[in-house]
């Protein structure tokens, strides 16, 4: 704190308010009386001055009036036994000099004479004794007769005015002294008991509580000081509970971290369980997932089969329910299988262009059977400003629009399902596509939409005994939509249905065209009494370029047939509601229709339909179709009933052409090693791939595969992964080493995590397929790899170079494995530079596996060193390594490396080593 000592402080104002005031009255009092003495003294000398003159013109007047002149400097002479006294002269009345008298001169060097004069006159007395004075009756009193003149020296005075001074200065001194003291003693009677408030509160706020006061000063000063000892106590009482309460509060804060270091302890005891939990999981559905996929395979296999063979009606209900059970376990087991790996962040995206338009048909298509047994109308209306072309992931758009259609369908029993598809735009090729599947069903109320999307949760408890179902679909779409980078909400009421929205951002794939338009100038009436499915069918086909007349009026529809003043329509389009098969729907809408016109009639169905879908007989040209209808097949059959698919359509825009079915190279005498313990996936695949005029050899494990690759040649191996006495993977890593290692292997396995999504090319295998297989994808399969090696066991040409150039053949690396390794190598050498542990791992993992996959030997005893560089954390020598294998890489790439290559001059995958299959 501030001492009170210093400059402004009590002390000195104190000081100037005493000292001010009272160096003014002494000066001012001291100053008056020296003045006054002084000038006392001068007014003394010139009374002396006057009373001398006056006193010698006194005595001297007999003397000046006789003219005696020994009595006049008897006068005189007296005068001038007066010190200060200079001159004395008598004159007489005429101003002669008379007598004159004067002391040493020397005496009065440098001093100031005074002159004080007084007039001689003559008294009134008559002097009877001067007879002989002729004049004497004539003068007359107070008559001047003559002048005295006395000269004072002020060398008296001036030293009794320098002595007054001498004294009022020093008396003054003497006073502004005692002022000084008095002021000093009244100035440190106030600063000193505040100095010692001072001091005592600056020790106070140093800590020092202990610090007292004497309490010695009277008045509001004592006051102070005793409140100020009474602060210090309270404070002193006030730290020591403070440091009781820290004591407590340490002691409690030393027992929780001792009891957080014990559940630290224990969480990671309870996280290596969790692990192991985990890994158990993934164990356990990995091993669940192999055997119910592998019987379920054989399941769903052979009643395909069996419903395409002929059977009674009776039969084929048998065979479609053991496929729709069969079909709900694998859609229960996938989902499963999806929700852990969004669990466990294994789920990947992919960013691909796909027909939008085709696999949302393709979709509903399949889903419009379970709408169908319901008794449901499923409708697709696709607006006119979504392109027919898009970049996402089709696969997971696909499964989030399954899950909410399957639900919409199962929690409806009357009425319809519409999914409406429009888009927003977002700028240059970018877009936000909106999916609203809206249902007519049992709705939700608001506690039920806000925990609809919780994994294992259902609208209520009698949802799962009434619906069925595992309560992970909507959990799956909000999270795949989250990957996607959309948002998916609901909006319901209890008993008027549900709408949920799915908004996903999308990238447009190509600019729009003007699409051929195969039904200009084509009349076509279009009924159906739900309006969604009637605005689609009437949108469809003025897309084609039709005059389109619609309503959903029955009674409308049965006048506009009949009106005369109206052209004839060259194809009525007549939707029928849903219901039961065989309940005569169709034949009475045609009877009704041709009583009034023989036009082409095409029916839309909302059930399976068993024949051709169309026929012409009695009733003339009837088709009929299954709703919803898919485009292409809806035009193919348009074009049947109305005759214009044997002529050629043009515009101004030219020929209009129909897409057709691209061909698929045949499979016959396709040679194929099956290795499948399975006796059930033998029986099916076999009578798959033989309808397909395929040649298959059958193996029952890994072991005997082997032994038939050394012996054989084949174009395609399927090989299943979980086998005994060998499994897969060693399989065909002993085939790798044999006549066929550049025969395509293709993993069959009912293990999803020992396939991952896109997951070729692992551990050996090119390819890979799920169980239950389907008869379309191992066929999409086996044309695809068909198509690289077909009709013989092709092998890599030898290193004489059968392709031209061998060192290119043989050695080089192509241009896009070049500029990978090369970024892969920098990242490395970045990471490395800037500490970046976690990266640097993540890009030598990536390295690794296109070591490894691609058999780059010069590259492994080089990546072999920096592998423990990296391992070690030696940063210099991870540089050096990095640095070498650059140079190799350059190398290499003016073909002075030593890398297998195929045929194409490109090295050949021979494996990956992550990540790996299951055991």
């Amino acid at each position: 704190m501030k001492s009170t000592g210093g400059r402004g402080g009590i002390l000195l104002r104190t000081m100037i308010t005493v000292m001010v005031p009272l160096l003014a009255v002494v000066l001012a009092l001291g100053f008056h009386f020296t003045n006054a003495y002084m000038q006392d003294a001068r007014d003394r000398l010139d009374t002396r001055g006057q009373f001398m003159a006056k006193h010698l013109a006194s005595l001297s007047e007999f003397s000046v009036y006789a003219m005696n002149f020994v009595e006049l400097r008897k006068h005189a002479d007296s005068i001038l036994n007066e010190p200060d006294v200079a001159l004395v002269t008598i004159r007489g009345h005429d101003g002669n000099l008379l007598v004159t008298a004067s002391n040493d001169s020397t005496r009065f060097t440098g001093s100031k004479l005074n002159v004080y004069e007084a007039p001689v006159v003559r008294s009134g007395v008559t002097v009877d004794d001067y007879p002989d004075d002729e004049d004497s009756g004539s003068r007359t009193p107070d008559e001047v007769i003559g002048a005295i003149s006395i000269s004072l020296s002020d060398t008296t005075v001036i030293g009794k005015q320098r002595d007054i001074l001498y004294k009022g200065i020093v008396i003054t001194v003497l006073g502004l002294l005692l002022s000084f003291a008095l002021a000093f003693f009244v100035a440190r009677s106030v600063t000193s008991p505040i100095t010692r408030l001072t001091q005592a509160v600056d020790e106070l706020t140093g800590g020092h509580l202990d610090a007292r006061i004497q309490e010695s000063s009277p008045g509001e000063l004592g006051a102070l000081e005793h409140g100020i000892n009474q602060m210090a106590k309270s404070l002193e009482g006030a730290r020591e509970d403070l440091v009781i309460e820290v004591d407590n509060a340490t002691a409690a804060l030393m027992q929780t971290v001792r009891q957080l270091e014990q559940r630290n302890v224990d969480l990671d005891i309870a996280r290596e369980v969790a692990q192991r939990a985990g890994d158990a999981k993934s164990e356990f559905l990995a091993r669940m997932s192999h055997e119910i996929r592998t019987p379920l395979s054989a399941v769903i296999g052979f009643s395909r089969l069996l419903e395409e063979s002929p059977q009674s009606e009776t039969q084929y209900e048998y065979t479609r329910t053991i496929m729709q059970a069969a079909s709900q376990l694998l859609l229960i087991i996938d989902d499963i299988l999806d929700f852990s790996r969004l669990d466990t962040g294994t789920l990947t995206m992919e960013n691909a262009s796909f027909d939008l338009h085709e696999s949302l048909e393709n979709m509903i298509g399949i889903l419009s059977t379970s709408a169908h047994d319901r008794q449901l109308e499923l409708v697709l209306l696709i607006h006119s400003d979504v392109p027919q072309y898009i970049r996402s992931d089709e696969k997971r758009i696909n499964q989030i629009l399954t899950n909410l259609v399957s639900n919409a369908i199962k929690f409806t029993e009357t009425g319809h399902v519409v999914v409406n598809v429009s888009t927003t735009d977002a700028g240059d090729d970018q877009i936000t596509l909106t999916i609203d599947v809206t249902d007519t069903g049992i709705g939700l109320d608001e506690k039920q939409a806000g925990e609809i999307f919780k994994p294992f949760t259902q609208a209520d408890v009698s949802t799962s005994r009434r619906f069925g179902g595992t309560g992970l679909g909507l959990a799956i779409c909000q999270r795949l939509t989250d990957l996607l980078g959309g948002t998916i909400t609901v909006k319901s009421s209890p008993g008027q249905g549900a709408t949920f929205s799915v908004s996903l951002p999308v990238t447009s794939a190509g600019k729009a065209q003007h699409l051929p338009k195969p039904l200009t100038g084509l009349r076509i009436l279009v009924y159906d009494a739900n309006p969604f499915t009637l605005r689609s069918l009437r949108n469809r086909f003025i897309l084609w370029g039709a005059t389109v007349f619609n309503t959903a009026d029955h009674e409308k529809f049965l006048q506009m047939l009949e009106g005369d003043h109206l052209p004839a329509f060259d194809l009525i389009v007549s939707g029928l509601p849903p219901g039961p098969p065989g309940n005569n729907a169709e034949n009475q809408q045609v009877q009704s229709i041709r009583e009034i016109t023989t036009a082409p009639l095409l029916l839309l169905a909302c059930h399976s339909i068993h024949g051709e879908e169309v026929a012409a007989g009695e009733n003339g040209q009837v088709g009929i179709l299954v709703k919803p209808a898919r485009s292409e097949r809806m035009l193919r059959v348009v074009r049947k009933l109305t005759g214009t698919a044997a002529r050629d359509t043009r515009s101004a825009e030219g020929r209009m052409e129909i897409p057709e079915k691209t061909e698929r190279p045949q499979l016959h005498g396709l040679r194929v090693l099956l290795a499948e313990d399975s006796k059930y996936i033998q029986a099916y695949l076999q009578k798959v791939l033989s309808e397909q005029h395929i040649d298959v050899t059958i193996a029952t494990n890994g072991e005997e595969a082997c032994a038939l690759a050394t012996t054989n040649a084949y174009d395609i191996i399927l090989m299943d992964i979980h086998m005994p006495v060998m499994g897969g993977i060693e399989a065909v890593q002993g085939i790798r080493e044999g006549m066929n290692a550049r025969t395509p292997v293709i993993a069959l396995t009912a293990d999803v995590f020992a396939c991952p999504e896109g997951g070729n090319q692992t551990d050996g295998f090119d390819d890979c397929i799920n169980k239950p297989v389907s008869e379309t994808g191992l066929l999409d399969v086996l044309h695809r790899w068909s198509g690289r090696q077909h009709g013989a066991n092709a092998r890599a040409p030898a290193a004489t170079g059968e392709t031209g150039d061998p060192q290119t053949a043989t050695h080089g690396l192509d241009k896009q494995l070049h500029m990978e390794l090369g970024n892969l190598l920098g990242e490395v050498r970045r990471a490395a530079q800037e500490d970046m542990t976690r990266d640097l791992h993540e890009h030598m993992h990536q390295l690794k596996g296109i070591v490894d996959y691609f058999r780059l030997d010069e590259f492994r005893e080089v990546f072999r060193q920096l592998q423990q560089a990296v391992e070690s954390g030696q940063r210099t020598d991870i540089l050096d390594r990095a640095g070498a294998l650059a140079e190799i890489l350059d190398g290499a790439g003016t073909g002075k490396g030593t890398g297998r290559a195929g045929a194409d001059g490109a090295p050949q995958p021979r494996g990956h080593s992550e990540p790996k299959l299951s055991k």
